[in-house]
């Protein structure tokens, strides 16, 4: 296994831009201050910008929170599973290590979005897309628990819920390392019961992220192990029946593909990055602004829907192209700005105010999931 997946850090990179798609839809959300078309049901999804062109993002871009989850999954097995249960990784470093890498772009990205739908409702009186804007729900928001079952609804900056699962994962993945050795006997019990109270409508918001977590897990323990004994021909094999199980998911987006893709999107990822070992080195900057990515799109949304509405126009015009273009052209050069000279940094710097020895860069090199990301 290479010390850094850079093909996972791409993939990534681009799931969370499949969510930043699908959030365009909020511009015409009912709740929203630009009038107009702002209520779905005269919402027209296949006038969205380049629609054509990025039609399986906006359509399906929701979808991509799961492959976070999956990926966070395999990811943590990698880094933490063996030095949490052999005790060489404390449940302080841990925190630590979470709390530098997550916590303060979501603080801010926070504050920023509290002042802006603040400014919304004195100017408008209304929020935009999510109205649950309250002291309690910042709250929540602060701690780190949006969408842990405590909130009535979607607040502040709500695609962050997906954030707070995951750290519920960690805490989840976490115990059960240090309860006992992880294996993937272990790992396939935890997946297949989340799994089957998902799919039995049990388990609530809780079951999905948990199976998807830990078959996240469990594709780490199958890597290995193909790695292991791979051949030319399984190559082969991997890569046709990978592209069946997209083929069947695509069309159908039942379960029985929906479990496997991921795992295999994975798998083949690494072992396409073996095969082509710089493949993906031009585009690994695509990885390191996922996070912030995820958490600017929606506050970059605020101040668009504020500017429109100060200079005139209603929702209409964000099914025109300039409006998407222009979006992206500010968030994603603003996000690597974010990465290399907030996130970084400051991630740096708690990591050694924290900690009472210092944390060795190494231990970071493998991609970092999303929720050093997370999405809806």
């Amino acid at each position: 296994m290479p010390d850094r997946l850079r093909s996972l850090d791409v993939a990534r990179g681009i799931a969370a831009l499949a969510v930043v798609f699908w959030h365009w839809q909020h511009f015409f959300m009912d709740v929203n201050p630009l009038g107009h078309d702002n209520n779905l049901a005269a919402f027209n999804a296949a006038s969205q910008p380049l629609y054509s062109w990025f039609s399986g993002f906006y359509d399906h871009g929701y979808r991509a929170v799961m492959f976070f989850f999956v990926l966070s999954g395999f990811v943590f097995f990698w880094l933490y599973s063996d030095s949490i249960s052999q005790r060489r990784c404390s449940l302080q470093k841990f925190a630590v290590l979470r709390f530098a890498r997550l916590y303060p772009l979501h603080l801010v990205t926070l504050l920023i979005v509290a002042l802006l739908q603040w400014y919304c409702r004195e100017h408008w009186e209304s929020d935009f897309a999510y109205s649950f804007n309250d002291g309690y729900h910042f709250g929540l928001h602060l701690i780190g628990i949006s969408y842990w079952g405590f909130e009535s609804g979607y607040s502040y900056n709500a695609p962050t819920w997906s954030v707070s699962l995951e750290l519920g994962l960690y805490a989840i993945f976490f115990l059960v390392a240090y309860l006992g050795h992880t294996t993937w006997r272990k790992t396939l019990g935890i997946a297949a019961i989340a799994l089957l109270l998902e799919r039995l409508h049990l388990g609530g918001r809780w079951a999905e992220p948990v199976g998807a977590f830990f078959l996240g897990g469990l594709t780490y323990y199958g890597s290995m192990q193909y790695l292991k004994r791979r051949t030319n021909r399984s190559d082969a094999v991997l890569y046709v029946a990978t592209l069946l199980v997209w083929v069947g998911f695509s069309i159908t987006g039942k379960f029985v593909f929906r479990t496997p893709v991921f795992p295999l999107t994975i798998l083949t990822l690494i072992v396409t990055e073996i095969r082509f070992s710089k493949l993906f080195q031009p585009l690994a900057w695509i990885g390191d602004i996922t996070y912030s990515t995820y958490l600017l799109h929606f506050p970059l949304q605020l101040v668009f829907v504020i500017t429109a509405i100060e200079l005139g126009f209603d929702s209409g015009i964000f099914y025109h192209p300039a409006s998407l273009l222009i979006y992206l052209a500010i968030l994603i050069p603003g996000s690597w700005l974010t990465f290399h000279y907030f996130e970084r940094p400051l991630q740096t710097w708690l990591r050694g105010a924290l900690m009472s020895k210092p944390i060795s860069r190494p231990a970071e090199r493998p991609t970092a999931p999303l929720a050093d990301v997370s999405a809806t």
